[in-house]
């Protein structure tokens, strides 16, 4: 009976194996779909432009009418949040965002778990850091390159000292300015920048001087809402395979038991 428990339980379990394996695989497609996405739009743009040779090794070529810019020619503002904040941590209050509130696949904030802070009306570091909508946020330590844009929050929010704050100029759209800085193309400009041994890490230099490749503004917003609504479609496909894959551990521990 040990024997024929064991055979039939191989067999199950091998078969609920291989549906995990090839969700997994389907998973993989789906995240390789969205990268390659997201660089091929914001390096080639959605019009079928001709292109042209831009002469730099981070932009080789560019569609007709886009230009070449450092990323701190398209912001007002950059700084880092200090260090410090521990003393603050509160049960409730404003959110204080941590690199876990960053995503190297989106540029949507995750609040699924969030620190909160209570600040004092006169701590200065409250009106530099504090966050508004439209800000771009990016990891300057550990996992490089994760990217979010601010949504409008129902509460102040402020950022630590491992998240660069960018405020974009009003002559760039934010969500086409997330994506370019969520693509391959910044991020192995971000990687080569990284110093600090162990612990990489970026100076808010690094980031003023990521080069872009910058579209008309009406084009930005184009490029934005494309990419909002395909990467979308991408998600919930994700998030399906997601809920099949815990189902699919849900039956093989129910099988065993």
């Amino acid at each position: 009976e040990q024997r024929r428990i064991a055979a039939w339980l191989d067999l199950q379990t091998n078969r609920i194996d291989k549906r995990r394996e090839l969700l997994g695989k389907k998973r993989d497609l789906l995240r390789d779909l969205r990268s390659n996405l997201i660089s091929e739009v914001l390096t080639s743009g959605l019009r079928g432009q001709e292109m042209t040779p831009a002469g730099m090794n981070d932009l080789p070529e560019l569609p007709i009418g886009w230009k070449a810019s450092h990323a701190k020619r398209l912001l007002r503002f950059i700084t880092s949040g200090s260090r410090g904040w521990a003393e603050y941590y509160a049960d409730e209050g404003d959110l204080f965002l941590r690199i876990g509130n960053l995503t190297r696949e989106t540029i949507d904030l995750d609040l699924s778990d969030v620190q909160y802070v209570a600040l004092p009306s006169k701590a200065a570091e409250g009106k530099r850091t504090r966050v508004r909508e439209g800000d771009m946020l990016v990891s300057i330590t550990a996992d490089l390159g994760s990217i979010a844009v601010a949504p409008k929050l129902t509460k102040p929010a402020y950022v630590n000292q491992h998240i660069a704050l960018c405020r974009p100029k009003d002559s760039v759209h934010p969500r086409w300015l997330g994506y370019a800085m969520l693509s391959s193309q910044t991020k192995r400009q971000m990687m080569n920048f990284g110093y600090g041994g162990t612990k990489v890490q970026l100076s808010l230099d690094d980031v003023r001087n990521v080069w872009l490749a910058v579209p008309p503004i009406e084009e930005q917003r184009e490029i934005a809402a494309f990419l909002d609504a395909r990467l979308e479609k991408i998600a919930r496909q994700i998030a399906l395979i997601d809920r099949l894959d815990d189902l699919l551990q849900q039956q093989r521990k129910a099988i065993i038991h």
